[in-house]
């Protein structure tokens, strides 16, 4: 590992995350003593952000040297920094957002405070260590990584998809998700030292797993030390950080984006602020940029955000205005790449080869069986509860997710019985609720999707 080179392109992401915060804080929905919330998400959505503009310039100015992308980009970033600096020096300097000593003590008693900070620790640096040891050894990776030494040295996004072999010395990866992974991948190999492939783009998931972990414990700090510990002891999910998988990438934006909306959700008239069209447009474009997959948290954020009419929350005028701009918006803000997609592909969204849809090879079959979800049963226990039988895969997170409901539900019927109502209980276990919904959500589109026919939510 080039150490300098390390060093640099952290704080680079932490400098285009600081970009993203002084958006924020000039919010007049952004409350002093959130600003370390907003401050977690844009660890996270700073560097998509310089994906995103990386993407613009190989589109508008392809063939340029690494130093002028570099140099623009950052440019870029600095801007709204200057712009917050100097239009509200208070509100964007203000030192109290910091974590304060209740934040770092959980609540559980000294020593399981303790025990629990220092296992979060250890699952880090034993992720750190394995992707500082370890080799490429995942099929997914080794193909994103191709296309990004590709891009790296084209510098022309006229190259993504890759479905030009002769270009690409023989690779062809003809998938239509967005550049979002790519692009990070891309500039962390423009801090790599020059032949060193992949370099220090290996980092890239570690450093979305941490981001990860921060925005959980800064959430709500009692429940985010244990879901962040519960979220690395995931056998895929530690897979996903030492084979530099895209999955600790894309679990983020999801992630911030209902962070973001409960920020709302919680915060008086929090949904009357244009702030919470726009972070709410940018989110759901950012889940998408990262992977096409992340176009299904868009009817779940439409569900939730359906609860929140009926809590309340917004009037039916706002819900269906302030939907639809959120959509529009996300929808412009994706539609360079989806139109690149249909030009190169044919195809707007697709990760199916042309070869692959020849009846005659019979792939959709073969894969079917390779999974074990070619019978009804095989589909519904490999699949739909692949989650709680795949213990190897996914541990045991499964199984404290259904017992955790049980006890939840049965708190929550004791709340009922003191008198208080279906909005007293959302307000007083929001966080609760809102994740139970998400979780619930995605699975209840699982079974639909099943139930119809389609091995889209189950076979990977």
């Amino acid at each position: 590992m080039h150490f300098w080179g390390f060093v640099l392109l952290m704080l680079s992401f932490v400098f285009a995350g600081v970009s993203c915060f002084s958006l924020f804080s000039l919010s007049p929905a952004l409350t002093r003593s959130k600003r370390i919330l907003f401050g977690a998400v844009s660890l996270g959505y700073g560097p998509l952000l310089i994906s995103f503009l990386l993407g613009l310039l190989f589109s508008v100015l392809p063939g340029k040297t690494e130093q002028f992308y570099l140099v623009t980009i950052l440019a870029v970033c600095a801007l709204p920094i200057l712009w917050a600096i100097v239009s509200a020096p208070k509100e964007f300097l203000y030192s109290s957002s910091t974590m304060s000593a209740s934040q770092v003590t959980l609540g559980f008693g000294r020593t399981i405070d303790w025990i629990l900070w220092c296992t979060l620790a250890l699952l880090l640096i034993l992720a750190f260590m394995s992707v500082a040891l370890f080799p490429l050894y995942s099929n997914d990776p080794l193909e994103y990584f191709k296309t990004a030494q590709i891009l790296s040295d084209k510098r022309d996004l006229f190259y993504y998809p890759v479905v030009d072999s002769n270009a690409s010395n023989g690779f062809y990866g003809p998938w239509t998700h967005p550049p979002g992974f790519v692009g990070l991948l891309v500039w962390s190999n423009f801090f790599s030292p020059e032949g060193h492939v992949p370099g220090l783009a290996r980092f890239v998931s570690w450093y979305y797993a941490l981001a990860t972990a921060l925005l959980l414990i800064i959430w709500s700090p009692r429940l985010g030390v244990l879901a962040a510990i519960l979220f690395l002891a995931v056998p895929i999910y530690f897979a996903g950080i030492s084979s530099s998988h895209i999955d600790p990438v894309r679990i983020f934006p999801i992630a911030a984006l209902f962070v973001v909306f409960h920020f709302y959700f919680i915060s008086a008239k929090g949904f009357l602020h244009l702030s919470f069209v726009v972070t709410s447009a940018v989110g759901i474009g950012l889940c998408f940029f990262v992977h096409s997959i992340g176009i299904l948290v868009a009817p779940i954020w439409g569900f939730c955000y359906l609860l929140a009419y009926f809590l309340g929350k917004t009037g039916f005028v706002r819900l269906v205005v302030s939907g639809v701009l959120v959509f529009v918006l996300a929808a412009c803000m994706m539609s360079p790449f989806l139109y690149s997609n249909y030009q190169k592909t044919g195809s707007i969204i697709s990760d199916t080869p042309e070869v692959w849809a020849l009846e005659k090879i019979k792939h959709k079959q073969f894969i079917a069986a390779q999974r074990k979800i070619d019978t009804p049963i095989r589909k519904t226990v490999n699949g739909v509860f692949k989650g709680i039988k795949n213990i190897k895969s996914y541990g045991f997170i499964y199984w404290v997710f259904v017992f955790s409901l049980i006890i939840f539900y049965l708190e929550g019927k004791n709340i009922f019985r003191n008198g208080n109502s279906l909005r007293d209980f959302f307000e007083l276990h929001s966080i609760e609720v809102l994740s139970c919904l998400v979780v619930l959500s995605y699975f209840l589109m699982t079974v639909a999707g099943t139930l119809v026919g389609t091995d889209a939510f189950i076979k990977n």
